[in-house]
């Protein structure tokens, strides 16, 4: 029973760091996607000054769709907790 108190008392003690970097890391596959995409460019994602002309339609990037905002009780604080 001990050991589960201080289990416990862990878990509280890691709640703040696993709110501040939770959302960087379920962001990760999404961010190594865009680095690699941004690297995979002839121009290493970076625009010469010898080409001014804007670019393409088609070349054009897409609006990122927003997720809406979860609330702090709809975000699991720990991930063995069961809801």
């Amino acid at each position: 029973m001990e050991q589960a108190r201080q289990l416990m008392a862990a878990a509280e003690q890691m709640r703040p760091l696993i709110e501040q970097y939770g959302p960087l890391v379920k962001n990760l596959p999404s961010m190594w996607k865009l680095y690699r995409a941004m690297n995979s460019t002839p121009d290493g994602g970076e625009s010469s000054p010898e080409s001014p002309e804007s670019p393409e339609p088609s070349e054009r990037l897409r609006p990122v769709k927003k997720e809406p905002l979860k609330t702090s009780e709809s975000t699991p604080w720990f991930p063995g907790r069961i809801s």
